[in-house]
């Protein structure tokens, strides 16, 4: 198995996580139904990247990796995506500035538009623009992704601390405590996506993504196989996010308890079936570029049944989120099959040539 796969049960439950975010985000396709948890998705998320980033960078930061050269790999891999997402939430956009929004999209307005298009693009918030609170409005989930970016940059900066281990094991639950008053009064761990929670929203992923760095530390290295763990490791994430039960204790239960139990489970086991591995290296594949592109993409395609072929809608039922979702998968499928790869050699390229033009110039 090769090394960029080596977790592959993380892979799938990841992919998991990710489908329960596109379904709850598709209520009007789906009849209604939505994944009542799976605003909890996001701090799975980000145990899971604490778990992977330190798995990927921690030993070469170690051994000198400089700062400069660790955020032009996180912007490699992130940006390629994020640009996808936020120009297809551009066009929704454009759509509700054209046609009229039809609750499908926040409030536009030119000035709106104007004020956070170029931010967004790159990959920043949209600050006082007015749309609804929201630190990206082209594409909401997106806030976690630049969080995460951010956390990620701590992270680095923060490398020297993780000699002091009792430190670091304490970390999260004052973090969770510094949170606790957020989380209190918004009855749970959704928060996060506008700029009245940005600080909320830093501390939820810090927190979350500092257990998944406690777990490649104190986790053991030696990888096992077993179909069976990797089964029930994605039942298990599949029905924390699908369950009936809401609630502050529910979901404190979930992140504190259970996502970090099945985050250690899962760094452990990989399946040894061909054909289940090979699934879930495909739901990994498309975990992150469906959690980018399913909301505009939805907005999209939903607005023009709305405009176009409205009578569709009522005839088509819940065989109509299916096809949207089919669809949206597919989608992911190929942009990170043949887009994304693309897409960051350039970045790449560019990013080294820029680097030697300097020196050329000497």
């Amino acid at each position: 198995m090769s090394s960029k796969h080596a977790f592959v049960t993380l892979d799938a439950l990841r992919g998991i996580a990710a489908l329960g975010v596109a379904v709850t985000h598709m209520p009007r396709v789906f009849d209604g139904v939505t994944v009542p948890n799976a605003h909890l998705a996001v701090d799975f998320f980000f145990q899971l990247s604490g778990f992977v980033i330190a798995f990927a960078y921690l030993k070469k930061i170690e051994e000198g990796m400089s700062l400069g050269t660790f955020v032009r790999a996180r912007v490699n891999r992130l940006y390629p995506i994020f640009l996808v997402g936020i120009l297809l939430g551009v066009a929704v956009a454009v759509a509700a500035l054209a046609f009229g929004g039809a609750g499908m999209s926040v409030s536009w307005s030119g000035r709106a538009f104007g004020c956070a298009v170029l931010p967004n693009l790159l990959m920043l918030p949209a600050f006082g623009c007015g749309v609804d609170n929201l630190i990206f409005p082209f594409n909401p989930p997106m806030w976690s992704v630049f969080h995460e970016f951010l956390v990620n940059i701590a992270f680095f900066l923060l490398i020297p601390l993780l000699r002091f281990r009792l430190l670091v094991l304490c970390l999260p639950p004052f973090l969770y405590l510094l949170l606790a008053p957020f989380v209190l009064g918004s009855g749970g761990f959704d928060f996060g996506f506008g700029w009245g929670d940005f600080l909320p929203g830093f501390l939820r992923t810090a927190a979350s993504f500092l257990v998944g760095v406690n777990i490649f530390l104190a986790a053991d290295r030696r990888m096992s196989s077993s179909n069976l763990v990797g089964v029930l490791l994605a039942v298990v994430t599949g029905a924390a996010l699908y369950a009936s039960h809401t609630g502050l204790i529910y979901e404190s239960v979930m992140v504190v308890v259970v996502f970090p139990l099945v985050v250690w489970f899962g760094a452990r086991y990989n399946p040894s079936h061909a054909g289940l591995a090979w699934l879930f290296v495909k739901l990994g594949s498309i975990s992150y570029v469906l959690y980018a592109i399913h909301k505009p993409t939805y907005q999209l395609f939903y607005g023009a049944l709305l405009k176009f072929a409205p009578s569709l809608i009522g005839r088509a039922g819940m065989a109509l989120g299916v096809a949207m979702l089919a669809g949206i998968v597919l989608l992911s499928w190929w942009l990170a099959r043949y887009y994304e790869p693309a897409a960051r050699a350039l970045l790449g390229k560019v990013g080294a040539a820029r680097r030697a033009a300097p020196a050329s110039a000497e």
